[in-house]
């Protein structure tokens, strides 16, 4: 979530979250200075929380998000997020990613890598993962 930076944000988020007996498990926030925005990131359990997944985000936006001019998404953390990877020649971070999909470190789906070269595609069908290559010249940079 995100807004102009206020006193009392983090209060109302976690006083929200209190109320509806839910259980902060992780969360982070900051502020940018030069745009005097404030960003943070919560995580909680559902479990035993007071209000069924799909009322959460009319109840949050009414009681939170408008009344400080939030802007903000609501993921679930059993739902796993897709990730298309953008890679160039090096194959270390390619591989790290990977590892992290295949050991379930990371829950999520990974439809296609992409490049502007073909030096890895052996990774990616190692994965059986479509990789799609964009090859950038002089001539088609702009595009």
């Amino acid at each position: 979530m995100h807004c102009p930076d206020q006193q009392g944000i983090v209060a109302a988020v976690t006083t929200f979250l209190l109320l509806n007996r839910g259980n902060v498990t992780d969360l982070s926030q900051h502020v940018d200075r030069a745009s005097a925005r404030f960003f943070m990131r919560v995580e909680w359990e559902l479990e035993g929380f007071a209000m069924k997944r799909e009322e959460i985000e009319q109840q949050f936006s009414e009681a939170i998000g408008q009344p400080f001019g939030m802007q903000w998404k609501l993921s679930f953390s059993d739902k796993p997020l897709r990730l298309a990877i953008f890679v160039s020649k090096l194959s270390h971070c390619l591989y790290d990613i990977l590892q992290r999909h295949v050991s379930h470190e990371w829950h999520v789906e990974i439809p296609l890598i992409i490049s502007n070269h073909e030096e890895l595609r052996p990774v990616a069908e190692r994965f059986d993962i479509p990789y799609h290559v964009f090859p950038i010249t002089k001539a088609n940079k702009a595009e």
